[in-house]
């Protein structure tokens, strides 16, 4: 993907200057992940990561497209700092992101009842869990019903099996994830949708 602008964003600092490499990661079974390779000689590790005992977000914003040009913001939080080598003048390193969806769901513990559809069951478990304003788009209706008493465990776990067990009038499964291109949304949608409505 051939991008017109990034800019990169920790907590309040612009760290755009000091990326060497980038990668966003899209999984049909999951979450937006990614990884960004550090040349860090301003000490921003130190000041920033280092310095606070407290969880950093990032927010990524690109700028792509030939003619119509599209800004896609997306939001994450570091999940691990791997491969770090410290020299006398700079620090090299590559910060692990997670999109703050995952990390809300692995977060939170539910011990709720929930009632109706699959899907209307998956939508209250996201809004249970998630900061407002984050979104959970169905793009096909579950005609699974019924009553899901959720056992004191991980709201990942807990959404994982409404997803696994959720069927569509066609009797197709569906899968609960994120794409580069839906600005932070999560998306729960059947394979049958999937094969038949591709979206731009």
């Amino acid at each position: 993907m051939k991008i017109k602008s990034l800019k990169v964003v920790a907590a309040t600092t612009d760290i755009s200057n000091l990326i060497q490499e980038m990668t966003l990661y899209e999984s049909i079974n999951g979450y937006i992940k990614g990884s960004i390779n550090i040349l860090d000689g301003t000490n921003f590790y130190d000041e920033v990561i280092g310095a606070h005992d407290a969880l950093v977000p990032i927010k990524v914003t690109f700028i792509y497209g030939a003619t119509d040009l599209v800004e896609v913001p997306h939001y994450f939080m570091i999940d691990g700092i791997i491969n770090q080598k410290i020299t006398k003048t700079e620090k090299t390193y590559t910060m692990q992101l997670i999109s703050p969806v995952e990390q809300g769901l692995k977060l939170t513990k539910l011990l709720e009842v929930y009632r109706g559809k699959s899907t209307n069951i998956a939508k209250k478990i996201f809004v249970d869990c998630m900061e407002k304003g984050s979104k959970l788009l169905v793009d096909t209706i579950a005609v699974t019903n019924g009553k899901y008493i959720v056992p004191n465990i991980l709201a990942a776990q807990a959404m994982a099996n409404v997803v696994d067990h959720a069927v569509d009038a066609d009797g197709a499964g569906f899968y609960l994830y994120q794409r580069v291109w839906d600005k932070g949304a999560t998306r729960m949608t059947s394979v049958k949708t999937m094969s038949t409505d591709f979206f731009i």
